[in-house]
């Protein structure tokens, strides 16, 4: 175990338990727990799922610092609770995306390696942004990190009106 704090991740598509990604890049959590996010959940013409979020709910932007990134997510500066309810009354536009959050005991591989998976490289261009947001468990609300489309969406993506990935009988599959 490092002395950095745990790192929180909400993760809505291929990371989830039982999806092609998560054994490779999110074993080993310390704790899972379902989890909501405000949002709209997308579905792209290749059958993954991207995430858009408002920006008011956004805490803070990744880093490449994993100290940093780690104590903003300890001290976001705002209330993730407050964000959380600001983003969920905004106008109807907006909606509870589910997903997990883990929390893991290895900060700076972990989020190596996700950054890597999702093609974020931060201060440079990127179709993903990791953003600290609110997320929502039977627990409270708490900060974690996710990651987000960093564009609006094309009009060939479809909105996940269930706000879950895969939606019955969509196309997103299984370990």
């Amino acid at each position: 175990m490092t002395m950095d704090a745990p790192l929180r991740l909400f993760v809505y598509g291929t990371l989830k338990r039982g999806f092609w990604n998560h054994r490779r890049f999110c074993d080993g959590f310390v704790s899972a727990q379902d989890a909501a996010v405000c949002g709209r959940l997308y579905e792209m013409p290749s059958g993954l799922p991207a995430l858009l979020v408002p920006e008011e709910s956004v805490l803070a932007e990744g880093s490449a610092d994993v100290r940093e990134d780690l104590q903003m997510q300890e001290h976001p500066g705002r209330d993730p609770a407050d964000a959380f309810q600001a983003a969920t009354a905004a106008a109807g536009e907006w909606m509870r995306v589910s997903g997990e959050m883990f929390t893991f005991d290895d900060p700076k591989p972990r989020l190596r390696d996700l950054d890597w998976l999702e093609g974020f490289q931060p201060g440079e261009p990127c179709f993903y942004r990791r953003v600290l947001v609110p997320v929502e468990t039977s627990a409270g609300t708490a900060a974690a990190w996710t990651y987000i489309i960093a564009e609006e969406p094309s009009r060939d993506w479809r909105l996940l009106r269930s706000g879950a990935w895969p939606e019955e009988g969509g196309p997103g599959g299984r370990d």
